[in-house]
């Protein structure tokens, strides 16, 4: 019989589920857009009415990995949420204004 995760979890050391959130964590942090949206609980239908595109507009667009600075700000606010950008040095990162 399979156990349940929280049974495995409490046998495993500190650092294994460590470890383990931060990939966790990392796998979360790098999503495609149509990941994203499916996390979300949003259906191509509802994330393309609310982009006022239709639906085939909106697939072609969560497919392509080289899109607008701006048709990428629509999509993530129709998420509800914002869009930042970040260039990352070695001495720290620099938000950048794009506005």
């Amino acid at each position: 019989m399979a156990k349940s995760y929280s049974l495995l979890r409490e046998k495993m050391s500190t650092e294994r589920r460590a470890r383990n959130e931060r990939r966790t964590q990392e796998i979360i942090a790098y999503m495609d857009l149509q990941e994203l949206r499916q996390a979300l609980d949003i259906s191509q239908e509802e994330l393309a009415e609310l982009l006022r595109i239709n639906q085939s507009s909106l697939s072609k667009l969560e497919r392509r990995k080289n899109m607008r600075l701006n048709s990428l700000r629509k999509l993530v606010e129709a998420f509800g949420a914002n869009l930042e950008i970040l260039a990352r040095f070695p001495e720290g990162a620099v938000k950048l204004d794009l506005q």
